[in-house]
């Protein structure tokens, strides 16, 4: 992945030289983020696919409006996660063991910005911010056992071992789900190169402060038809490489 980005970057900044003395004046601009699929030909895609679709309008020669959709989407489901493991007691004869299962779900995002650009025609750099709204949910799974132990000493730490019901005393399943409402500001510095008289090759990187607010449902055994629930605020601050946003514009 880094060396495809090396490799583009330089390619990039040699195309722009050559089309400095040709470049357009545009008002319209739009975007989509080049990650997904870098990461696809390189046999690196991870868990989390940021799809970004990004717009930008020109106020003046330097400063421009931006608004973007993104849809972050999680390839790994719930079963492909391993589960945090605990022994929550134990007596001479059995053992309590706790399974943890989480799966951050997808997230919808939104966002609205101003950009200012300064700097040479054929790389001009970038800075602004963007606030937003993410709306996304999270699923959680906790499985309590009580096993026979001469059982338990001999099996792997799997939440497969539920299912042998001979050997357990006990079981009880509470599943959770979290949806979150978030606002989210994040400012950004970035670069961009002129390829051709409308293509332009962007790179950015941004700090990202979340405040959620969500609620949490509980269900024990899928017996409680009104599950129980909570409300709670959650911050969080985030970094993003420089491959995050990884960008070709087309301008009109």
């Amino acid at each position: 992945m880094k060396k495809i980005a090396a490799l583009a970057f330089l390619c990039l900044i040699t195309l722009s030289g050559r089309s400095q003395d040709s470049i357009r004046v545009s008002k319209n601009e739009i975007g989509i983020n080049l990650v997904p699929a870098i990461a696809v030909l390189n046999g690196s895609l991870g868990h989390f696919v940021n799809n970004k679709l990004q717009y930008k309008r020109r106020i003046n020669s330097n400063i421009w409006y931006k608004a973007s959709v993104a849809f972050i989407s999680n390839r790994n489901s719930m079963r492909q996660f391993a589960p945090d493991y605990y022994i929550t007691a134990e007596t001479d004869t059995t053992r309590s063991v706790k399974y943890s299962f989480n799966n951050v779900g997808n997230e919808f995002n939104i966002s609205q910005g101003i950009e200012y650009r300064f700097g040479k025609k054929k790389i001009r750099q970038f800075t602004g911010a963007d606030l937003g709204y993410a709306r996304s949910t999270n699923y959680d799974i906790d499985k309590y056992g009580v096993y026979k132990k001469d059982f338990y000493n001999n099996v792997t730490k799997s939440g497969g071992d539920f299912d042998f019901k001979n050997n357990i005393l006990d079981s009880t399943i509470t599943r959770s789900s979290t949806k979150f409402n978030s606002i989210v500001l994040t400012p950004f510095y970035g670069a961009r190169f002129n390829i051709t008289n409308r293509l332009v090759f962007s790179m950015q990187l941004g700090v990202t402060f979340k405040v959620g607010f969500a609620e949490q449902k509980f269900d024990i055994d899928n017996s409680n038809s009104n599950p129980d629930s909570q409300r709670f605020t959650n911050f969080d601050f985030t970094t993003s490489g420089l491959l995050n946003d990884f960008s070709l514009f087309y301008r009109f």
